[in-house]
């Protein structure tokens, strides 16, 4: 794991240095929160985290050529199991 320094700036504001780039990043706390709603907010960046998540892991794949994560029947992950195809279609 990398090394991220994070520093409590004072007035609910934080500043955090990833290691290897020596790029900073400030958050501030939300104005609903009593903070100045200058950068970021912590929550935000959970957000935002996720997000970019995301999008990283399907451009990943989509260099890769891989469009599919496991074994995927109408949409939907495990309709396959031992290799047998369960019937998914609604019983009416």
């Amino acid at each position: 794991m990398i090394a991220i320094q994070v520093e409590y700036q004072g007035d609910l504001q934080c500043k955090a240095v990833h290691g290897p780039s020596r790029v900073e990043l400030s958050t501030d706390a939300p104005t609903d929160n009593q903070g100045r709603g200058e950068n970021f907010s912590p929550t935000d960046l959970v957000a935002t985290a996720l997000a970019s998540c995301v999008l990283t892991t399907m451009g990943s794949r989509s260099k890769t050529g891989d469009r599919h994560c496991g074994s995927h029947r109408n949409g939907r992950k495990g309709d396959e199991q031992d290799g047998a195809k369960k019937d998914t279609e609604p019983q009416g």
